[in-house]
Formats: C-alpha cells, sequence, structure tokens
C-alpha cells in the first residue's frame, strides 16, 4: 500500500519519546519509509527523545519480542540503549499542546496513523471532542486513529463532526477516517442535560431495601423496573446479539440497536444485560437521568456486572458530579479488583475484550483524583 510514497506517523504527547522511536525502527524494519511526527507540552521530556538515549526502564517487559529488532538500529552499553542517529533523524519533534488551540504539527488530511494513548483520562468531555475534532483533521481519508486500549471504550467521536468507524484487528481497537465520498451520518443527540437531585439516582438505598430488591420474584423485580421491553418466548438469548447491539450504537443506528434489542429474549440472569444496552441508548440520546437509572438498575440487579458501575461513573465524570462518580468507581473496582485476584475475566463482551486491569486501572485513577475533588 505504501509502495512509492512515504508513510506519516504521528505520536501525539509521546513524553520521552519512547512511542516514536518504536514506530521508527518497526517501519524501518517493514522497509516502510516514513516521517515520524512527535509532540509534547513538555519541552524537558522532548530533549530525552532529542538526545537519543533511554535506560533499561524505557523498555517493557511485554515488549520483549521487539527488544532484538531496536537493537539492529541502536546500541547498548552498560545499562542504556542509544539510537541510531538515522532513526533520530527521521523523527520530527515538536512541542505542542494538545489541549491548546493552535494547529498541529503536521498539515491536514496528511497522517496515515495517530497515535495518542493513555491521556484522554485527564481531558473532560468538552475537551476530547475538540482534540479528536483536531486530530481527525490531520489524517486523511482512511487513515487511523488509536487511542489506548483502557480508553478507547469510552471515547465518544460522534461529536468531533468528522466521519470515524470503530474497527478492530483481533484484539486491537482503533479509528478509521471515513472517505468523504460516503460519509457516515452519525445519530444526532438531543441536548444533553445536567443530571439535577430531583432524577438523579443515588447510591444512598438503605442495605434494607436492597435487601428487599433482591430477595424479591424475579418478575416482581422486573415490574418494578420499568423501562426494559418485555422479551420474546421465540427470540434469541441477548447474550448472543450483544455484539450487534453494540455494534449498531457505535454506528449511531439506535433504531437498529432497539430492533436487536427487542428480539431478544431475556431470562431472568440476563435483564441486567437489558437494562445496561437501553441505558447506552438512553445515553446517545442525551437523556442523561434516564441512562443513569438504567445503569443503577442494572448493577443493582447482580454487583458483580462491573460494567454497568463504570458507565455509571463515567456519567456523573462527564456531568461534574465528582462525590456520585467516586462511589461508581469504588464499586466498580471493587468487582474487578477480585477478578484480577482470582485470573477471570467476566462480561468482557460487553468491553470488547479488554482485560479487566485496564478498566481497573481507569477506576483507581479517577478515584485519586475525584476524592480530592469530592472531599
Amino acid at each position: 500500500e505504501y509502495a512509492g510514497r512515504r508513510m506519516v506517523l504521528w505520536s501525539a504527547c509521546c513524553a520521552t519519546g519512547e512511542e516514536p522511536v518504536s514506530l521508527a525502527v518497526l517501519a524501518r524494519s517493514c522497509g516502510i519509509d516514513a516521517d515520524v511526527y512527535a509532540s509534547d507540552i513538555d519541552g524537558s521530556a522532548l530533549s530525552v527523545l532529542r538526545g537519543g538515549v533511554y535506560t533499561q526502564g524505557s523498555f517493557r517487559t511485554d515488549g520483549s519480542r521487539f527488544h532484538g529488532l531496536l537493537e539492529q538500529f541502536g546500541r547498548r552499553e552498560s545499562g542504556s540503549y542509544t539510537v541510531d542517529s538515522a532513526i533520530l533523524a527521521g523523527i520530527h519533534v515538536s512541542e505542542y499542546n494538545l489541549a491548546g488551540t493552535g494547529s498541529g504539527p503536521i498539515p491536514e488530511e496528511s497522517a496515515d496513523i495517530v497515535f495518542v494513548r493513555n491521556v484522554f483520562i485527564y481531558f473532560n468531555r468538552k475537551t476530547q471532542n475538540r482534540i479528536i475534532s483536531n486530530l481527525a483533521r490531520c489524517i486523511r481519508p482512511g487513515g487511523l486513529l488509536f487511542f489506548s486500549m483502557n480508553e478507547i471504550a469510552g471515547i465518544d467521536v460522534s461529536r468531533s463532526g468528522i466521519p470515524l468507524i470503530k474497527e478492530h484487528c483481533g484484539a486491537v481497537y482503533f479509528f478509521r477516517k471515513a472517505d468523504a465520498a460516503a460519509p457516515v451520518v452519525y445519530h444526532k443527540s438531543r441536548s444533553s442535560r445536567a443530571v439535577s437531585a430531583g432524577d438523579e439516582p443515588s447510591y444512598r438505598k438503605s442495605r434494607k431495601q436492597q435487601a428487599e430488591h433482591h430477595s424479591a420474584p424475579v418478575g416482581q423485580a422486573a415490574s418494578e423496573n420499568a423501562g426494559a421491553p418485555s422479551a420474546c418466548s421465540d427470540a434469541v438469548p441477548l447474550r448472543l446479539l450483544g455484539e450487534k447491539i453494540l455494534a449498531a450504537i457505535d454506528r449511531h443506528n439506535l433504531d437498529d440497536a432497539r430492533k436487536l434489542l427487542s428480539s431478544c429474549s431475556c431470562g431472568p440472569a440476563e435483564l441486567e444485560y437489558r437494562f445496561y444496552y437501553s441505558a447506552v441508548i438512553s445515553k446517545e440520546e442525551g437523556k442523561i437521568g434516564e441512562a443513569a437509572g438504567l445503569f443503577l438498575k442494572a448493577f443493582l440487579l447482580n454487583r458483580a456486572f462491573w460494567p454497568a458501575s463504570l458507565q455509571l461513573g463515567l456519567l456523573y465524570k462527564e456531568q461534574g458530579n465528582e462525590k456520585e462518580a467516586v462511589k461508581a468507581f469504588s464499586e466498580c473496582a471493587k468487582v474487578l479488583e477480585k477478578y484480577i485476584e482470582q485470573q477471570k475475566t467476566c462480561y468482557n463482551f460487553l468491553v470488547e475484550s479488554f482485560s479487566p486491569s485496564y478498566f481497573y486501572t481507569l477506576c483507581t485513577v479517577y478515584l485519586k483524583k475525584g476524592k480530592s475533588h469530592a472531599v
């Protein structure tokens, strides 16, 4: 595909430059001529990249199979690694504030792949939308946008104003910029409203109320939870259609998502799934209070159903409700910690094969920030 032309890669928020060095080496080893752009807000971090000398701490233990490749394009000596000058010459380094208003280091529609990893957790939704728009403008039609695996499930590209389609290669997920000739039509959400005290679900249910809820017959619990469509006796089990429902939601084709959801059977053990998908659809429509209520119902039906508490925490975080976000993320982290200890993955299809450890990290990072704000 790249015969006769150069590949353009951009590593945004590259810190000390391990990622752009790795990209440059990988491209060279594949026989691809590549211009690698590396940017970060921290000039002192970029000075490490310009110097091209790294310590052993820069080598990831889970990337050891590539270490031999790196050594073909650099040299090790007394605990350090020095990158070949030819590799460094192909990396264009610039100081750039990703959250700022200035133009990026590359022209519009010139990048084949943009990497912006492990940074979006620090931005609010408004800033994320602006950054995604800026990044997408720099990507050529058909080009790719990569986030880290622990961030991509919470990335909303629908408000970027530029068509980006979520795809995957195995367990690796990314966005592809659609060709202008065949744009993606996103669902236009209704104007979001803040979750007010009147319609906001709370974790303040007493233990007695929760016990009564869980001890009630399944039919009674379902009737109390209005909003979940009734099941069809001859329909497909909900778990088997989960991926298709999420794919329809991801394409912002909410009508298809609703049809799939209503065509599913839903046994007592799957009721939380129905509430979860209904909540995701409501969130896409901008019905924030309704979405929060449905996520909470899914979680209260099954407290091991961590995707519901995770999404509830993200929703509260977007709304600036730090106190409730801390509670939701705390509940999620408790469940995930048990799965990690037992080396189990549960409900992974809801989050597209991501490891629970990624989301545990997401929760704990936010809790460190959010608790101080909530207090």
